[in-house]
């Protein structure tokens, strides 16, 4: 993330606005990260749901009606 800063150059023309472009960008990138960790979290907790129903059912993928 720093190094992507550093990367950029700093015009002099008001800095201070740039700055705060940047920081909104990262507050960007951070939340968009923090989705897509949260998406990984859910997907795993429902592959471990559906193999526990798996095999609490005998093999059986779906659960049965009534059972």
């Amino acid at each position: 993330m720093r190094s992507q800063q550093r990367a950029q150059p700093l015009l002099p023309k008001t800095s201070q606005q740039q700055q705060q472009r940047q920081q909104q960008r990262q507050q960007q990138q951070q939340q968009q990260q923090r989705q897509q960790q949260q998406q990984q979290q859910q997907q795993q907790q429902q592959q471990s749901r559906n193999w526990w129903q798996y095999s609490s059912h005998g093999g059986s993928s779906k659960a049965a009606p009534g059972s």
